[in-house]
């Protein structure tokens, strides 16, 4: 049992630091130590209108008399948070949990992982004594952390891991549980940018010949065109129109939580009608014979239906998304060409269509991008474009003359 007194002169210096109406208590605990504690009056409850009290407990005088005269100062301000004992950890958990449902279940899995170091460094930490040097610290351990592989963190992914606790601890504060942000003013790692890899038309060429004989060859012909991963294998038969060349992403298919999920484009650029080639035609009508009209495996009333994925196995199953990348990276090795990414190839498909002098609106609206995003991105593309620009505006001034 705990034994209350009235604290005096006589218990130390801070005593005449305090406030005027000073609830101060000096408490001694069973084992002798001794604790100060104080009571706050809080605004009343919204709903019943009682009367609200706070008891704060301090392991010195001095710092509960501070902690007295600052928290009586927030709440005449209308500033002040109630403690709570939320982790870092369990609010995370809880930030994930309220959003999970606007997410994408691929941003989910994304967000998820990411914050798995975040939690790992700080979770333990209560929320609401969190401080900017603790998150500092936490950087500094991400950058030096290494990846699943062995591989160096890239600054990028620290970048990212900063950015969503930042975002969750700004949610903290929506919620009346954080006064500040102790996050905001963190320095993320310098960021270099990514180098684009791409290849030569007489590349693309060259791996379009090797894959021809191919049941996929529809698939690979989409993917030069500049179709995501995710759009290629999501597509459907009642997607793509070969009479009029053209294909309508209306669905992905991507990985999430080690399944794999089918989602709506992003945004309303996303769902958009892709053009084709009269030889990515002739590749679809040639998947189409040997994955669906030709294959034993798959009865006769199922041929005809619409909704049959594009992109199957031998047993007409969907492929996995990661599947398809090991695919990809096979064939480019056996191709014996320069090796690189598959979303790379969405990339040569924007630099070729650019540097042909296709119209950044065009290309954008082939790829799915908005044309500030798909400038910025391929600025490299275009490295004589305001000269080339310059001199026909000189050539019409000149033909005006």
């Amino acid at each position: 049992m705990s034994i209350l007194t009235h604290s005096s002169a006589e218990h130390g210096g801070a005593s005449a630091k305090r406030q005027r109406g000073s609830s101060l208590q000096r408490v001694v605990l069973k084992n002798g130590s001794v604790r100060w504690r104080f009571r706050l009056d809080l605004a009343p409850d919204t709903k019943t209108g009682k009367r609200r009290q706070r008891t704060l407990t301090f392991a010195t005088e001095r710092e509960a008399v501070e902690a007295q005269a600052r928290a009586r100062s927030e709440v005449h301000a209308d500033t002040y948070i109630e403690p709570v004992r939320v982790t870092v950890a369990e609010w995370l958990q809880t930030w994930q949990d309220i959003n999970a449902r606007t997410w994408r279940p691929a941003t989910a899995q994304s967000y998820r992982h990411t914050l798995v170091p975040v939690i790992a460094a700080l979770g333990p930490r209560r929320l609401q004594e969190l401080r900017r040097e603790h998150v500092e610290t936490m950087v500094r351990h991400l950058e030096r952390l290494p990846t699943r592989t062995g591989g160096k963190r890239s600054a990028r992914s620290t970048a990212y891991a900063l950015r969503l606790l930042t975002t969750a601890l700004d949610a903290a504060i929506a919620e009346d549980i954080l006064k500040r942000n102790p996050a905001k003013h963190v320095k993320a790692p310098t960021q270099r940018a990514q180098e684009m890899q791409t290849w030569t038309a007489t590349e693309v060429r060259a791996f379009l010949d090797h894959v021809a004989d191919g049941p996929l060859v529809g698939g690979w012909h989409l993917t030069a065109v500049g179709l995501r991963r995710g759009e290629v294998l999501g597509l459907r038969w009642c997607d793509v129109d070969l009479d009029a060349a053209e294909v309508h992403v209306r669905q992905s298919r991507t990985p999430a939580f080690g399944e794999v999920a089918v989602v709506e484009p992003k945004t309303k650029r996303g769902r958009r009608t892709v053009p084709l080639t009269p030889e990515a035609v002739a590749a679809l009508r040639r998947t189409r014979q040997q994955t669906l009209l030709d294959n034993p495996v798959i009865p006769f009333q199922a041929k005809r239906d619409a909704n049959r994925l594009v992109i199957v196995n031998q047993a007409g199953d969907p492929i996995h998304p990661s599947t398809w990348g090991h695919w990809f990276d096979r064939h480019v090795e056996a191709a014996g060409l320069r090796r690189i990414r598959l979303h790379d190839m969405r990339h040569t498909a924007a630099t070729l269509m650019l540097q042909a002098g296709i119209t950044p609106v065009v290309v954008a609206g082939i790829l799915g991008h908005s044309p500030a995003v798909l400038l910025t991105t391929y600025a490299h593309a275009l490295p004589n474009a305001k000269r080339d620009a310059v001199d026909l505006l000189a050539a019409m001034y000149r033909a005006g003359s």
